[in-house]
């Protein structure tokens, strides 16, 4: 079963459009394909996850980790982040 990772985002934002290439390309460099679902969640869907993530987004968190990688991120960042939360 792969493990979930949500990318917050909305519709219209370049920056989670860009978000969303460094993910899959992280996917990609980890390998990961098959053990990884990168899931979008549209903020502007929820209220309280507009009120957590609406000055932040693009935000990338995998399931159930206390921690969330913030925008700016880069391929190399979005792999440490992988790496460390796969256990989630």
């Amino acid at each position: 079963m792969p493990f979930q990772v949500y990318l917050y985002s909305t519709t219209g934002c370049h920056l989670c459009d860009e978000a969303k290439e460094i993910c899959v390309q992280a996917i990609r460099t980890l390998q990961l394909q098959g053990q990884f679902e990168l899931r979008e969640i549209d903020i502007a869907e929820d209220a309280r996850l507009f009120q957590n993530y609406g000055a932040a987004i693009p935000v990338l968190q995998v399931k159930a980790a206390a921690s969330a990688l913030y925008w700016p991120f880069s391929v190399e960042s979005v792999c440490e982040y992988l790496s460390a939360h796969k256990a989630y």
